[in-house]
């Protein structure tokens, strides 16, 4: 069973066709990324599959059950959660407090620790979050004192201890330097090796071939090709749409 499924995927807003019949899956375990142009239906893709834009058609499905009409904090609460592009930690908490409060956040005082099943109070919760993403250092300074790269890691922390099955990053790199982008490659290849499935948004192609199981790139609202990603990177159409050259 699909951690993750889109069956025929439509989001319409007037005339416009933002997402128009997309489809792929994301397997228990796997790292998917996905890739597109401006413009190519990826923000409204991951909107629809956490519940903050409302499917015109299709389905979605979490663990095997229906999710298109779920709102998005129940949907969080059944362990798929996101990270954003930009970062949204609060300025005024700590590094720890940012984490607890992400723990806490639907009112359960328990999560399960990634990949192993196990439950944890929530302050256990965050601490091992914190332990995980090398963070105990820093877990008493502003997030606004950190690099950026940094506060980044504090981001992923929020999400991871929310307890996922399903983590989605939208751009977890944009915007920083080469160094930042091998620090957080290297957290997200540590995660998803303990089991924790992924769908990865991002502009970095490179990232992405280095990091996927598989690879789904859209243009224009569609589906434009998905399967392994060195595989499916080479495909002249894709190197056409995203490199604006087929050769």
């Amino acid at each position: 069973m699909s951690r993750l499924e889109l069956d025929d995927v439509r989001v319409h807003f007037g005339g416009v066709k933002a997402v128009d019949g997309v489809s792929f899956a994301v397997e228990s375990g796997q790292l998917v990324g996905m890739v597109g142009p401006n413009g190519s239906g990826k923000s409204t893709t991951v909107n629809a599959v956490t519940r903050t834009a409302d499917l015109t058609s299709g389905r979605i499905t979490f663990d095997g059950e229906d999710v298109s009409t779920v709102r998005p904090h129940v949907l969080r609460r059944k362990g798929l959660v996101r990270t954003f592009q930009g970062i949204r930690l609060i300025p005024e908490l700590s590094v720890r407090d940012n984490v607890r409060l992400a723990a806490e956040q639907d009112g359960s005082r328990r999560r399960w620790r990634v990949g192993r099943g196990e439950k944890l109070p929530s302050d256990a919760a965050c601490d091992a979050a914190l332990e995980r993403l090398d963070l105990l250092d820093v877990r008493d300074e502003a997030p606004s004192a950190l690099p950026y790269g940094t506060q980044r890691r504090v981001e992923i922390a929020r999400a991871l201890a929310t307890g996922p099955r399903l983590l989605l990053l939208d751009e977890p790199v944009a915007g920083m330097n080469r160094a930042e982008r091998e620090e957080i490659a290297a957290v997200l290849t540590d995660l998803n090796s303990d089991g924790l499935s992924m769908l990865v948004i991002e502009h970095d192609l490179r990232l992405l071939l280095a990091l996927s199981d598989h690879l789904v790139v859209l243009n224009f609202g569609r589906l434009l090709a998905q399967g392994e990603p060195a595989a499916t990177a080479a495909l002249p159409e894709v190197r056409q749409a995203y490199l604006g050259s087929a050769a």
